[in-house]
């Protein structure tokens, strides 16, 4: 069964699970997906085959790019039925799927999901993504030197993780979505209708028109509808608002930045600041 497919890129950490949340709250989409991480990765290694395959393994495995691009779309074809499934109830409805991981990947989403799909791109202010992936990544380096924690009160524990973290690497990764959404064919061709992530979370009236009129449906405002497979609370990039109603956070990234962070951060996204004005 083919059907419909909206799609919703971002870097991590900039808001993609919330709007995913708000556009799958309708009668229009079918319920919210777990992220299509194993789609993404599929698409990932079909696309590392065409661009690093020496001539003689390609000729022999690949033959030419659209067999294999076909060969591909069979396996993440059969992932989303197989996805489908958990909704024989539901009919004519349009089927929402979102990766961060995807942005890297964003200009084979038509030879994948189908020429019609409609993508969205969350853009967040990139200070907040910074702070929020760094929370993460503390979460993740707590988990691996839980044993030193034992040796050491919460502060020092905590100032040790810090440490261990190299903030410009973090940067350089969290840039990285942000160029490659703005850098790809799709963008330039006005394919990819960008979301401010800030202006959903006050309920801007104009960012939603915008987007209702793109995706042809009303939303609801209030964000998270039915959650089939609900979230894997144990992941570190679990956050406690999943599924809840969408409002602004309760802390800024002031609270976790240092002045110095701060302004690395606009440095480097001194460029897309002039699109965006977010300083």
């Amino acid at each position: 069964m083919n059907v419909p497919k909206i799609l919703i890129v971002g870097s991590p950490r900039s808001g993609t699970t919330p709007i995913n949340g708000i556009v799958c709250n309708n009668i229009n989409t079918y319920p919210q997906l777990p992220e299509c991480t194993y789609i993404t990765q599929l698409i990932r290694h079909c696309n590392d085959f065409i661009l690093y395959s020496d001539v003689p393994r390609f000729k022999a495995y690949g033959k030419d790019r659209e067999q294999l691009v076909a060969n591909y779309k069979l396996l993440t074809d059969s992932l989303i039925q197989n996805a489908l499934a958990s909704f024989d109830y539901v009919r004519n409805k349009q089927l929402v799927m979102k990766d961060p991981e995807l942005t890297l990947l964003i200009d084979h989403i038509p030879e994948f999901f189908g020429d019609e799909s409609k993508i969205i791109g969350v853009i967040r202010d990139p200070r907040a993504v910074f702070a929020s992936f760094r929370k993460v990544q503390l979460k993740k380096k707590a988990a691996v030197f839980k044993h030193f924690r034992k040796n050491m009160d919460l502060k020092s524990f905590m100032k040790f993780l810090d440490s261990t973290i190299e903030l410009n690497l973090l940067l350089d990764l969290i840039f990285n979505y942000y160029w490659r959404l703005h850098d790809s064919d799709l963008y330039k061709n006005g394919r990819v209708h960008i979301v401010t992530y800030e202006n959903i979370l006050s309920g801007d009236n104009k960012e939603f028109e915008s987007l209702e009129n793109y995706l042809g449906f009303e939303l609801n405002k209030k964000g998270f509808g039915e959650l089939p497979f609900g979230f894997d609370e144990t992941d570190p990039t679990f956050s406690k608002n999943y599924g809840k109603t969408i409002s602004n956070p309760e802390t800024n990234f002031r609270d976790s930045l240092s002045s110095k962070s701060i302004r690395k951060v606009e440095n480097v996204f001194s460029g897309l600041n002039e699109i965006y004005q977010w300083w």
